[in-house]
């Protein structure tokens, strides 16, 4: 049986339960998750399956990135220097997609834990460090482009401050 909200209590208090009123109805029906797994086979199963969207999502997220660096970083090295070695892209790209997908891995491995709550019951954390190493990864991959953004638009400020 598949669940849309999971509710966890301390003392009273829900928790997660107003950031998950926050989602759209499409994020909260990809995130739906088994209530009670029934096996190991089951948690890789829902990992897996997101596993070309989790890939989409920071392939894109490392295209814009590149694009800013190019787009921003180019008018700020040198005529003729190179923002980024042009093999670095063919060496270090594929290298990020194979490290992020390391990383996706463990966290089906260490959901096959199984984790229990203050009442005993198992509960499936997944959807939410699904959504943490989404977060991440976007974040991480966007770093060079948001340097390069930054140093652009301090070199303008410098240029028209002197």
């Amino acid at each position: 049986m598949l669940s849309q909200v999971i509710k966890i209590e301390v003392n009273g208090v829900e928790l997660l339960g107003r950031l998950e009123e926050t989602l759209p109805q499409w994020l909260k029906r990809f995130l739906m998750v088994p209530l009670n797994p029934s096996s190991i086979h089951e948690i890789v199963g829902w990992w897996e399956i997101r596993r070309i969207p989790y890939n989409l999502i920071i392939g894109g997220a490392g295209f814009v990135s590149l694009l800013l660096m190019l787009g921003f970083g180019s008018q700020v090295v040198a005529p003729g220097e190179d923002v980024i070695e042009p093999m670095a892209l063919f060496f270090f790209g594929p290298l990020i997609l194979i490290g992020a997908n390391v990383c996706y891995t463990a966290g089906w491995v260490l959901e096959s834990i199984p984790f229990k709550n203050y009442n005993g019951v198992i509960f499936p954390a997944y959807r939410w460090t699904f959504l943490a190493g989404i977060l991440f990864s976007v974040g991480l991959l966007m770093v060079p482009g948001a340097l390069w953004t930054l140093g652009y638009v301090i070199d303008l400020i410098s240029k028209h401050v002197h």
